[in-house]
């Protein structure tokens, strides 16, 4: 007795799912018996482990550890199979500048045979924050003072300031005349 393509009713993850095989007789004394062609039984598919990774993008310091990523299969897609991964909630460690900084995401597979598998649900990544370029001008460009006078206040605009870092709010000026520096 021998069995021949042996066929789950459908290729999707399940318990107790019907399989049916064609089965002949063989051998010398098969002509002696009448057998049926084909058997039925019950088997399971169980779910295929995939692993999805992603990449993240470098930016420019903003002020925040918001981070754009992107999911990728990484093992484990079987070929034709329609699943579609994707990545939310990229995030860096902390705000700050910095390279090769880890970024952590959601991730998750969705599709007409994602049930077919067991994905992880977290990835990570490394990608740089660079420093973020800052224009300081003065609102008044031009004061002319001589060594004898106080100095004025001066005030200064922030192109490109994070509102709300420290840091802002205080300035150094020099004095051409005799070099002299005041905070």
């Amino acid at each position: 007795m021998s069995s021949l393509n042996g066929l789950f009713d459908n290729k999707h993850v399940g318990s107790a799912k019907l399989v049916s095989a064609g089965v002949s007789v063989e051998g010398l004394d098969a002509g002696n018996y009448l057998a049926n062609a084909t058997a039925e039984t019950t088997a399971s598919i169980t779910a295929k482990d995939l692993v999805i990774g992603i990449t993240a993008e470098d930016k420019v310091y903003d002020g925040t550890t918001v981070a754009t990523t992107s999911a990728f299969v990484v093992e484990g897609l079987v070929d034709g199979d329609a699943v579609s991964v994707s990545s939310t909630g990229g995030l860096f460690g902390d705000e700050n500048v910095g390279t090769d900084k880890a970024v952590n995401a959601f991730v998750s597979a969705s599709g007409g045979d994602a049930g077919n598998y067991l994905a992880n649900g977290s990835a990570s990544a490394m990608a740089d924050i660079t420093p973020r370029e800052v224009m300081v001008t003065p609102e008044e460009p031009f004061l002319y003072i001589s060594e004898k006078d106080p100095l004025p206040e001066f005030v200064f605009t922030y192109l490109g300031w994070i509102p709300g870092d420290a840091g802002n709010d205080g300035y150094t000026v020099l004095r051409d005349s005799d070099g002299a520096a005041y905070d």
